[in-house]
Protein backbone atom coordinates (compact mmCIF):
# COMPACT_ATOMS: atom_id res chain seq x y z
CA UNK A 1 0.00 0.00 0.00
CA UNK A 2 2.77 2.46 0.94
CA UNK A 3 4.66 1.61 -2.24
CA UNK A 4 1.51 2.40 -4.23
CA UNK A 5 1.31 5.79 -2.47
CA UNK A 6 4.90 6.59 -3.40
CA UNK A 7 4.35 5.46 -7.00
CA UNK A 8 1.27 7.68 -7.23
CA UNK A 9 3.28 10.59 -5.86
CA UNK A 10 6.02 10.09 -8.46
CA UNK A 11 3.51 9.72 -11.31
CA UNK A 12 1.16 12.57 -10.47
CA UNK A 13 3.16 15.28 -8.74
CA UNK A 14 5.93 17.63 -9.75
CA UNK A 15 9.54 17.89 -8.63
CA UNK A 16 8.51 19.31 -5.25
CA UNK A 17 7.79 15.74 -4.15
CA UNK A 18 11.32 14.57 -4.96
CA UNK A 19 13.73 14.10 -2.01
CA UNK A 20 16.47 16.74 -1.96
CA UNK A 21 19.95 15.64 -0.83
CA UNK A 22 21.81 18.65 0.56
CA UNK A 23 25.39 18.94 1.82
CA UNK A 24 24.04 18.96 5.39
CA UNK A 25 23.44 15.22 5.06
CA UNK A 26 27.19 14.61 4.80
CA UNK A 27 27.36 15.31 8.56
CA UNK A 28 24.43 13.00 9.41
CA UNK A 29 24.62 9.37 10.55
CA UNK A 30 22.19 6.62 9.59
CA UNK A 31 21.37 3.06 10.60
CA UNK A 32 22.30 0.25 8.20
CA UNK A 33 19.49 -2.17 8.98
CA UNK A 34 21.31 -5.16 7.43
CA UNK A 35 24.38 -4.71 9.64
CA UNK A 36 22.41 -3.08 12.50
CA UNK A 37 25.15 -0.48 12.75
CA UNK A 38 25.37 3.32 12.87
CA UNK A 39 27.09 4.40 9.64
CA UNK A 40 28.04 7.51 7.70
CA UNK A 41 25.75 8.98 5.07
CA UNK A 42 26.05 6.61 2.07
CA UNK A 43 25.76 9.43 -0.47
CA UNK A 44 23.20 11.33 -2.57
CA UNK A 45 21.94 8.18 -4.29
CA UNK A 46 20.84 6.70 -0.95
CA UNK A 47 17.08 6.33 -0.51
CA UNK A 48 16.52 6.30 3.22
CA UNK A 49 13.51 6.26 5.55
CA UNK A 50 13.12 8.74 8.43
CA UNK A 51 11.14 8.02 11.60
CA UNK A 52 9.10 10.44 13.70
CA UNK A 53 7.80 9.03 16.98
CA UNK A 54 7.19 9.69 20.69
CA UNK A 55 10.06 8.97 23.09
CA UNK A 56 7.96 9.06 26.24
CA UNK A 57 9.63 7.85 29.44
CA UNK A 58 11.57 5.02 27.78
CA UNK A 59 15.28 4.97 28.58
CA UNK A 60 17.38 4.42 25.45
CA UNK A 61 21.04 3.53 24.89
CA UNK A 62 23.46 6.06 23.40
CA UNK A 63 25.06 5.32 20.04
CA UNK A 64 27.78 6.87 17.94
CA UNK A 65 29.45 6.10 14.61
CA UNK A 66 30.30 2.42 14.17
CA UNK A 67 28.26 1.16 17.13
CA UNK A 68 26.20 -2.01 16.79
CA UNK A 69 22.59 -1.72 17.92
CA UNK A 70 21.33 -3.57 20.97
CA UNK A 71 17.71 -4.62 21.34
CA UNK A 72 15.60 -1.52 20.67
CA UNK A 73 12.23 -0.25 21.94
CA UNK A 74 9.32 -1.74 20.01
CA UNK A 75 8.56 1.28 17.82
CA UNK A 76 12.16 1.43 16.62
CA UNK A 77 12.40 -2.31 15.95
CA UNK A 78 9.13 -2.07 14.00
CA UNK A 79 10.52 0.82 11.97
CA UNK A 80 13.60 -1.19 11.03
CA UNK A 81 11.41 -4.13 9.99
CA UNK A 82 9.13 -1.85 7.98
CA UNK A 83 12.10 -0.24 6.22
CA UNK A 84 13.30 -3.70 5.17
CA UNK A 85 9.84 -4.60 3.85
CA UNK A 86 9.92 -1.45 1.71
CA UNK A 87 13.17 -2.65 0.17
CA UNK A 88 15.33 0.06 1.72
CA UNK A 89 18.56 -0.44 3.65
CA UNK A 90 18.96 2.78 5.62
CA UNK A 91 16.87 4.58 8.21
CA UNK A 92 17.32 7.74 10.28
CA UNK A 93 16.10 7.69 13.90
CA UNK A 94 16.99 10.56 16.23
CA UNK A 95 17.84 8.44 19.30
CA UNK A 96 20.11 6.16 17.26
CA UNK A 97 21.73 8.65 14.88
CA UNK A 98 22.33 11.49 17.34
CA UNK A 99 24.67 10.87 20.27
CA UNK A 100 22.35 11.82 23.12
CA UNK A 101 25.27 12.03 25.56
CA UNK A 102 27.09 14.68 23.50
CA UNK A 103 25.56 18.18 23.67
CA UNK A 104 27.63 19.43 20.73
CA UNK A 105 26.50 16.55 18.57
CA UNK A 106 22.87 17.09 19.56
CA UNK A 107 23.05 20.76 18.57
CA UNK A 108 24.86 19.98 15.33
CA UNK A 109 22.41 17.27 14.27
CA UNK A 110 19.22 19.03 15.38
CA UNK A 111 20.22 22.02 13.26
CA UNK A 112 20.15 19.66 10.28
CA UNK A 113 16.68 18.29 11.05
CA UNK A 114 15.06 20.07 8.13
CA UNK A 115 17.65 18.64 5.69
CA UNK A 116 17.12 15.14 7.10
CA UNK A 117 13.36 15.12 6.55
CA UNK A 118 13.73 16.96 3.25
CA UNK A 119 16.08 14.27 1.92
CA UNK A 120 14.09 11.25 3.10
CA UNK A 121 12.53 8.88 0.56
CA UNK A 122 9.58 8.74 2.96
CA UNK A 123 9.01 9.67 6.60
CA UNK A 124 7.25 7.14 8.82
CA UNK A 125 5.16 8.96 11.42
CA UNK A 126 4.10 6.94 14.45
CA UNK A 127 0.85 8.83 14.91
CA UNK A 128 -0.22 7.08 18.10
CA UNK A 129 1.42 5.74 21.19
CA UNK A 130 2.72 7.50 24.27
CA UNK A 131 6.24 6.05 24.23
CA UNK A 132 8.88 4.34 22.12
CA UNK A 133 7.53 0.99 23.33
CA UNK A 134 4.12 1.49 21.71
CA UNK A 135 5.10 -0.15 18.42
CA UNK A 136 3.87 0.62 14.92
CA UNK A 137 0.33 -0.13 13.86
CA UNK A 138 0.08 -3.18 11.58
CA UNK A 139 3.65 -4.20 12.35
CA UNK A 140 3.59 -5.34 15.97
CA UNK A 141 0.09 -3.98 16.67
CA UNK A 142 -2.66 -5.49 14.46
CA UNK A 143 -5.06 -2.51 14.61
CA UNK A 144 -7.72 -2.08 11.98
CA UNK A 145 -6.45 1.38 11.01
CA UNK A 146 -2.98 2.53 10.09
CA UNK A 147 -3.75 6.20 10.54
CA UNK A 148 -4.48 7.35 14.07
CA UNK A 149 -4.71 10.63 15.97
CA UNK A 150 -1.40 12.23 16.93
CA UNK A 151 -0.50 12.31 20.59
CA UNK A 152 -1.17 15.86 21.78
CA UNK A 153 2.19 16.31 23.51
CA UNK A 154 4.56 15.81 20.59
CA UNK A 155 6.90 18.63 19.57
CA UNK A 156 9.07 17.26 16.79
CA UNK A 157 6.16 16.39 14.48
CA UNK A 158 3.69 19.08 15.54
CA UNK A 159 3.11 20.31 11.99
CA UNK A 160 1.53 16.98 11.06
CA UNK A 161 -1.31 17.03 13.58
CA UNK A 162 -4.52 16.12 11.71
CA UNK A 163 -7.68 18.04 12.32
CA UNK A 164 -9.52 14.75 12.17
CA UNK A 165 -8.56 11.09 11.88
CA UNK A 166 -7.83 10.49 8.19
CA UNK A 167 -8.93 7.14 6.82
CA UNK A 168 -6.40 4.81 5.24
CA UNK A 169 -7.66 5.61 1.74
CA UNK A 170 -7.82 9.33 2.38
CA UNK A 171 -4.46 9.81 4.11
CA UNK A 172 -2.50 10.99 1.08
CA UNK A 173 -5.35 13.29 0.10
CA UNK A 174 -5.37 14.70 3.65
CA UNK A 175 -1.58 15.28 3.61
CA UNK A 176 -1.76 17.15 0.32
CA UNK A 177 -4.65 19.24 1.57
CA UNK A 178 -2.64 20.13 4.68
CA UNK A 179 0.68 20.95 3.04
CA UNK A 180 0.29 20.86 -0.73
CA UNK A 181 2.18 18.78 -3.24
CA UNK A 182 5.54 17.88 -1.80
CA UNK A 183 4.25 18.21 1.78
CA UNK A 184 7.16 19.57 3.86
CA UNK A 185 9.26 20.32 0.79
CA UNK A 186 6.99 22.82 -0.94
CA UNK A 187 8.12 26.48 -0.80
CA UNK A 188 5.83 28.72 1.22
CA UNK A 189 3.46 30.98 -0.66
CA UNK A 190 2.42 34.50 0.32
CA UNK A 191 5.59 35.93 1.89
CA UNK A 192 3.50 39.00 2.74
CA UNK A 193 1.77 36.75 5.30
CA UNK A 194 5.00 35.45 6.76
CA UNK A 195 4.15 36.53 10.31
CA UNK A 196 1.02 34.41 10.12
CA UNK A 197 3.02 31.41 8.86
CA UNK A 198 5.44 31.70 11.78
CA UNK A 199 2.73 32.34 14.36
CA UNK A 200 0.53 29.42 13.35
CA UNK A 201 3.47 27.05 13.71
CA UNK A 202 4.37 28.54 17.10
CA UNK A 203 0.78 28.08 18.25
CA UNK A 204 0.76 24.39 17.30
CA UNK A 205 4.24 23.81 18.70
CA UNK A 206 3.44 25.40 22.07
CA UNK A 207 0.90 22.69 22.88
CA UNK A 208 3.65 20.08 22.85
CA UNK A 209 6.09 19.16 25.57
CA UNK A 210 9.79 18.39 25.33
CA UNK A 211 11.59 15.56 27.05
CA UNK A 212 14.52 17.93 27.63
CA UNK A 213 13.68 21.60 28.40
CA UNK A 214 16.82 22.81 26.61
CA UNK A 215 15.36 21.42 23.36
CA UNK A 216 12.60 24.07 23.33
CA UNK A 217 14.38 26.11 20.66
CA UNK A 218 16.27 23.24 19.03
CA UNK A 219 13.12 21.35 18.14
CA UNK A 220 11.55 24.46 16.61
CA UNK A 221 14.64 25.15 14.49
CA UNK A 222 13.53 22.52 11.99
CA UNK A 223 10.37 24.53 11.45
CA UNK A 224 12.27 27.81 11.23
CA UNK A 225 14.50 26.43 8.48
CA UNK A 226 11.39 26.10 6.35
CA UNK A 227 10.66 29.80 6.87
CA UNK A 228 14.11 31.12 5.95
CA UNK A 229 13.01 31.84 2.38
CA UNK A 230 10.51 34.43 3.66
CA UNK A 231 12.58 35.57 6.67
CA UNK A 232 16.02 36.05 5.09
CA UNK A 233 17.43 37.84 8.17
CA UNK A 234 16.77 34.73 10.21
CA UNK A 235 15.65 34.29 13.81
CA UNK A 236 16.87 35.21 17.27
CA UNK A 237 15.92 32.77 20.03
CA UNK A 238 12.99 31.56 17.94
CA UNK A 239 11.63 35.01 16.95
CA UNK A 240 11.81 36.32 13.34
CA UNK A 241 14.12 39.33 13.08
CA UNK A 242 12.06 41.23 10.49
CA UNK A 243 8.91 41.03 12.65
CA UNK A 244 10.58 41.02 16.04
CA UNK A 245 8.16 43.55 17.53
CA UNK A 246 5.06 41.48 16.79
CA UNK A 247 6.86 38.27 17.72
CA UNK A 248 7.47 39.68 21.22
CA UNK A 249 3.70 39.95 21.68
CA UNK A 250 2.96 36.25 22.09
CA UNK A 251 0.44 35.61 24.85
CA UNK A 252 -0.47 32.62 26.97
CA UNK A 253 -3.84 30.94 26.78
CA UNK A 254 -3.51 29.88 30.42
CA UNK A 255 -1.10 31.01 33.16
CA UNK A 256 2.21 29.55 31.90
CA UNK A 257 4.91 27.71 33.82
CA UNK A 258 8.44 29.12 33.68
CA UNK A 259 11.00 27.12 31.69
CA UNK A 260 14.55 27.67 32.92
CA UNK A 261 17.40 28.48 30.59
CA UNK A 262 15.60 31.06 28.44
CA UNK A 263 14.81 34.76 28.91
CA UNK A 264 11.37 35.91 30.04
CA UNK A 265 10.70 37.72 26.75
CA UNK A 266 11.00 34.58 24.61
CA UNK A 267 8.13 32.12 24.24
CA UNK A 268 10.74 29.38 24.82
CA UNK A 269 11.02 30.56 28.43
CA UNK A 270 7.49 29.36 29.23
CA UNK A 271 5.52 26.13 29.08
CA UNK A 272 1.93 26.17 27.91
CA UNK A 273 -0.18 26.93 24.83
CA UNK A 274 0.46 30.32 23.21
CA UNK A 275 -1.02 32.66 20.63
CA UNK A 276 1.15 34.92 18.50
CA UNK A 277 0.78 38.68 18.28
CA UNK A 278 -0.33 40.20 14.99
CA UNK A 279 -1.68 43.46 13.54
CA UNK A 280 -5.23 43.97 12.33
CA UNK A 281 -3.98 43.37 8.79
CA UNK A 282 -1.21 40.77 8.90
CA UNK A 283 0.20 42.12 5.61
CA UNK A 284 0.65 45.64 7.08
CA UNK A 285 2.86 45.10 10.09
CA UNK A 286 4.24 48.59 10.70
CA UNK A 287 1.76 51.32 9.75
CA UNK A 288 2.28 53.51 12.84
CA UNK A 289 5.81 54.29 14.02
CA UNK A 290 6.84 53.47 17.60
CA UNK A 291 10.55 54.34 17.69
CA UNK A 292 11.33 50.85 19.04
CA UNK A 293 14.99 49.78 18.73
CA UNK A 294 16.33 46.41 19.86
CA UNK A 295 19.92 45.18 20.05
CA UNK A 296 21.48 41.93 21.25
CA UNK A 297 24.98 40.59 21.81
CA UNK A 298 26.30 38.29 19.11
CA UNK A 299 29.92 37.10 18.91
CA UNK A 300 30.75 39.40 21.86
CA UNK A 301 29.55 42.51 20.02
CA UNK A 302 26.32 44.44 20.40
CA UNK A 303 24.31 44.33 17.20
CA UNK A 304 21.04 46.02 16.37
CA UNK A 305 18.57 43.34 15.31
CA UNK A 306 15.41 45.43 14.92
CA UNK A 307 14.32 49.05 14.48
CA UNK A 308 10.84 50.46 13.79
CA UNK A 309 11.45 54.10 12.96
CA UNK A 310 9.15 56.57 11.25
CA UNK A 311 11.56 57.00 8.33
CA UNK A 312 11.64 53.28 7.45
CA UNK A 313 9.66 51.96 4.51
CA UNK A 314 6.13 50.81 5.22
CA UNK A 315 5.63 47.04 5.11
CA UNK A 316 3.03 45.46 2.91
CA UNK A 317 0.52 47.43 0.90
CA UNK A 318 -1.18 50.71 1.78
CA UNK A 319 -0.03 53.98 3.29
CA UNK A 320 1.55 54.56 6.68
CA UNK A 321 -0.75 56.27 9.18
CA UNK A 322 0.51 59.65 10.45
CA UNK A 323 -1.03 61.05 13.64
CA UNK A 324 -0.99 64.76 14.45
CA UNK A 325 -0.27 65.98 18.00
CA UNK A 326 0.66 62.50 19.16
CA UNK A 327 2.28 62.36 22.64
CA UNK A 328 3.91 59.03 21.75
CA UNK A 329 5.54 60.43 18.63
CA UNK A 330 6.66 63.53 20.54
CA UNK A 331 8.32 61.33 23.19
CA UNK A 332 10.03 59.28 20.48
CA UNK A 333 11.84 62.41 19.32
CA UNK A 334 13.51 62.92 22.71
CA UNK A 335 16.65 61.30 24.14
CA UNK A 336 16.43 58.79 27.00
CA UNK A 337 17.70 59.89 30.40
CA UNK A 338 19.63 56.64 30.80
CA UNK A 339 23.21 56.59 29.38
CA UNK A 340 24.19 54.44 26.41
CA UNK A 341 24.43 50.72 27.11
CA UNK A 342 27.87 49.59 28.26
CA UNK A 343 28.38 45.96 27.32
CA UNK A 344 31.03 45.50 30.01
CA UNK A 345 28.28 45.89 32.63
CA UNK A 346 26.47 42.80 31.30
CA UNK A 347 29.01 39.94 31.04
CA UNK A 348 26.26 37.29 30.69
CA UNK A 349 24.28 39.14 28.03
CA UNK A 350 25.12 36.86 25.10
CA UNK A 351 24.75 33.61 27.02
CA UNK A 352 21.42 34.60 28.60
CA UNK A 353 19.85 36.35 25.61
CA UNK A 354 19.56 39.91 26.94
CA UNK A 355 17.76 42.45 24.76
CA UNK A 356 19.00 46.05 24.87
CA UNK A 357 15.90 48.11 24.14
CA UNK A 358 15.15 51.76 23.50
CA UNK A 359 11.39 52.22 23.68
CA UNK A 360 8.53 54.38 24.90
CA UNK A 361 7.40 53.35 28.38
CA UNK A 362 4.02 54.37 29.83
CA UNK A 363 3.29 54.66 33.56
CA UNK A 364 -0.30 54.38 34.73
CA UNK A 365 -2.45 52.65 37.40
CA UNK A 366 -4.77 50.67 35.10
CA UNK A 367 -8.36 50.15 36.23
CA UNK A 368 -9.75 46.61 35.99
CA UNK A 369 -13.02 47.25 37.86
CA UNK A 370 -15.35 47.28 34.82
CA UNK A 371 -15.21 44.11 32.71
CA UNK A 372 -17.41 44.40 29.64
CA UNK A 373 -18.40 40.73 29.48
CA UNK A 374 -17.69 37.57 31.37
CA UNK A 375 -15.08 35.36 29.68
CA UNK A 376 -13.20 32.59 31.38
CA UNK A 377 -12.02 30.51 28.46
CA UNK A 378 -8.30 30.46 27.85
CA UNK A 379 -6.94 32.48 24.95
CA UNK A 380 -9.92 34.83 24.60
CA UNK A 381 -9.78 38.53 25.39
CA UNK A 382 -11.58 40.19 28.27
CA UNK A 383 -12.21 43.91 27.76
CA UNK A 384 -12.15 46.41 30.63
CA UNK A 385 -13.43 49.99 30.29
CA UNK A 386 -11.93 52.86 32.29
CA UNK A 387 -12.08 56.65 32.19
CA UNK A 388 -9.15 59.04 31.67
CA UNK A 389 -10.07 62.76 31.82
CA UNK A 390 -13.68 62.01 30.83
CA UNK A 391 -12.56 59.87 27.89
CA UNK A 392 -13.46 56.18 27.86
CA UNK A 393 -10.54 53.91 27.05
CA UNK A 394 -10.36 50.13 26.87
CA UNK A 395 -7.95 47.44 28.04
CA UNK A 396 -7.87 44.06 26.31
CA UNK A 397 -6.07 41.21 28.01
CA UNK A 398 -6.33 37.42 27.98
CA UNK A 399 -9.18 36.55 30.32
CA UNK A 400 -7.15 34.02 32.30
CA UNK A 401 -4.07 36.23 32.68
CA UNK A 402 -2.63 35.98 36.18
CA UNK A 403 -1.81 39.72 36.22
CA UNK A 404 -5.49 40.72 36.26
CA UNK A 405 -6.18 41.96 39.84
CA UNK A 406 -9.67 40.48 40.10
CA UNK A 407 -11.87 37.41 39.66
CA UNK A 408 -15.46 36.33 39.09
CA UNK A 409 -17.51 35.18 42.08
CA UNK A 410 -20.69 33.81 40.59
CA UNK A 411 -22.04 36.67 38.50
CA UNK A 412 -20.07 39.34 40.35
CA UNK A 413 -16.66 40.72 39.45
CA UNK A 414 -14.49 41.08 42.55
CA UNK A 415 -11.40 43.31 42.61
CA UNK A 416 -8.67 41.87 44.78
CA UNK A 417 -8.00 43.94 47.87
CA UNK A 418 -4.69 45.60 47.20
CA UNK A 419 -3.34 49.06 46.54
CA UNK A 420 -3.73 50.23 42.98
CA UNK A 421 -0.17 50.19 41.64
CA UNK A 422 1.37 52.02 38.72
CA UNK A 423 2.07 49.71 35.80
CA UNK A 424 5.22 50.05 33.66
CA UNK A 425 4.13 49.38 30.09
CA UNK A 426 6.60 49.16 27.21
CA UNK A 427 5.15 50.13 23.83
CA UNK A 428 5.89 47.41 21.30
CA UNK A 429 3.53 48.15 18.39
CA UNK A 430 0.55 50.33 17.39
CA UNK A 431 -2.37 49.83 15.03
CA UNK A 432 -5.61 51.48 13.98
CA UNK A 433 -9.04 49.89 14.40
CA UNK A 434 -12.54 51.44 14.15
CA UNK A 435 -11.69 54.94 15.40
CA UNK A 436 -9.21 53.75 18.05
CA UNK A 437 -5.44 53.63 18.17
CA UNK A 438 -4.51 50.20 19.48
CA UNK A 439 -1.35 50.15 21.63
CA UNK A 440 0.29 46.76 22.07
CA UNK A 441 2.06 46.89 25.41
CA UNK A 442 4.34 44.63 27.41
CA UNK A 443 3.92 44.84 31.17
CA UNK A 444 7.42 44.79 32.65
CA UNK A 445 8.87 44.55 36.13
CA UNK A 446 11.77 47.01 36.26
CA UNK A 447 14.66 47.26 38.69
CA UNK A 448 14.96 51.04 38.55
CA UNK A 449 18.52 51.18 39.90
CA UNK A 450 19.86 48.91 37.13
CA UNK A 451 17.39 49.26 34.26
CA UNK A 452 16.98 45.47 34.18
CA UNK A 453 13.43 44.42 33.24
CA UNK A 454 11.51 41.16 33.02
CA UNK A 455 8.41 40.43 30.98
CA UNK A 456 5.23 39.91 33.00
CA UNK A 457 2.54 39.78 30.29
CA UNK A 458 1.16 41.65 27.29
CA UNK A 459 -2.05 43.63 26.88
CA UNK A 460 -3.70 46.13 24.56
CA UNK A 461 -4.72 49.74 25.28
CA UNK A 462 -7.34 51.31 23.01
CA UNK A 463 -7.58 55.11 22.96
CA UNK A 464 -9.99 57.08 20.71
CA UNK A 465 -8.12 58.48 17.72
CA UNK A 466 -9.46 61.99 18.26
CA UNK A 467 -8.57 61.96 21.98
CA UNK A 468 -4.94 60.87 21.85
CA UNK A 469 -3.82 63.87 23.88
CA UNK A 470 -4.95 62.00 27.01
CA UNK A 471 -1.87 59.82 26.57
CA UNK A 472 -0.04 62.61 28.37
CA UNK A 473 -1.66 61.18 31.52
CA UNK A 474 0.31 57.97 30.92
CA UNK A 475 3.61 59.87 31.19
CA UNK A 476 5.19 58.49 28.00
CA UNK A 477 8.96 58.52 28.28
CA UNK A 478 11.69 57.23 26.01
CA UNK A 479 13.88 54.86 27.98
CA UNK A 480 16.79 52.45 27.69
CA UNK A 481 16.09 49.10 29.35
CA UNK A 482 17.66 45.66 29.37
CA UNK A 483 15.04 42.93 28.95
CA UNK A 484 16.15 39.61 30.43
Amino acid sequence: MVLRWVEACVDRHDISCTPVATKDLEQVRFVDIEARKVVRYPGPDCEYVALSYVWGDVSQDHYTLGDTLNALPKTLEDALSFTKKLGKRYIWVDSLCIDQSDENDKTNQINRMWAIYRGAWITVIALSGTSANAGLSRISRPEDYCCESLDDTRSWAHKLTPSANPTEEGFVTWMLRQAGAGALRIPLDWPSRRLEHWGEKLNLYSYRSMRFPEDAIRAFNGVLQRLETIYPKGFFLGLPVEDFDWALLWRSQWPPVRRKGFPTWSWAGWKGPLFFGQPIDVKKTRRIATGLEISAVQSKRMKRIFAAKSDSAADGEGLRITIQNDPIDASAQTEPEEPDFQLANYPDAERDGYLFITAIVLQYPLDFSRPQRRIQRGGEYETFAFIVKDVQCLIRITSTDRCIPGHWLGDRWIIDQQEQSVWSLMLIARDHVRGFILHHLMLINVQEHSGIAERATVLELLVPLDELDILEEFQPQKRRLVLV
